[in-house]
């Protein structure tokens, strides 16, 4: 509430000016990312409209605020045309190497899946590896998820903690590779048996 006080004249400054139409923005951020949610916050908005009479607090989907505030924009709203990037991208930028495996492995995890499952219909005896493939997916979505070092990362790049975080997540992309090669080169090796071909001659997969 105090904090409120002191901060909210000075964020709806930003709003004070002609050009911007609708009574009413968005407030969010009020609490850290990736920690316990404070069940406080759900009064706040009471407490806060018992004592002050502006601004007005009210709890609010997206949905539903962007749909009141383009209402009363019309068709004034200001556009701006072109790829601004996510909204935090130094994680991914801060391990390019492993980055890029990443990338090369999601380009080939649905080629893994095609060749695994196509071996199988071809030899009954050899069963596509649904586990393996499980596995490779999971360790991909944690590769990709956005944090990638601790907090501290920045100020203290040596210590046990980043390093050994960043070395977990390496680790991710690394089986992830290491899993969608080893079924791939299993799933071909099997195609490639069944294939009667010449001394010398080239079989070529393009999935």
């Amino acid at each position: 509430m105090s904090a409120g006080v002191d901060m909210l004249p000075l964020f709806l400054q930003l709003y004070e000016h002609p050009g911007y139409r609708a009574d009413a923005t968005i407030l969010y951020g009020t609490q850290v990312e990736n920690t316990d949610l404070f069940p406080q916050q759900a009064e706040v908005a009471e407490q806060w409209n018992a004592i002050y009479a502006y601004p007005h607090l009210q709890y609010s989907g997206f949905h539903e605020a962007l749909e009141s505030i383009a209402a009363q924009f019309g068709d004034n709203i200001p556009t701006v045309k072109g790829d601004g990037g996510p909204y935090w991208e130094d994680g991914i930028a801060s391990d390019a190497f492993y980055a890029a495996m990443e990338r090369e492995t999601e380009s080939r995890g649905p080629s893994a899946e095609k060749l695994s499952t196509i071996s199988a219909l071809v030899n009954p005896r050899v069963a596509a590896d649904k586990a393996g493939l499980d596995r490779m997916w999971e360790k991909m979505v944690l590769m990709d998820e956005h944090t990638f070092t601790s907090s501290a990362a920045t100020s203290d790049p040596s210590s046990d903690e980043t390093v050994e975080q960043i070395a977990v997540k390496n680790s991710f992309a690394t089986e992830a590779h290491g899993i969608s090669n080893r079924i791939l080169k299993s799933s071909m090796a099997t195609l490639a048996n069944s294939i009667a071909a010449d001394a010398n001659s080239l079989i070529v997969f393009n999935t």
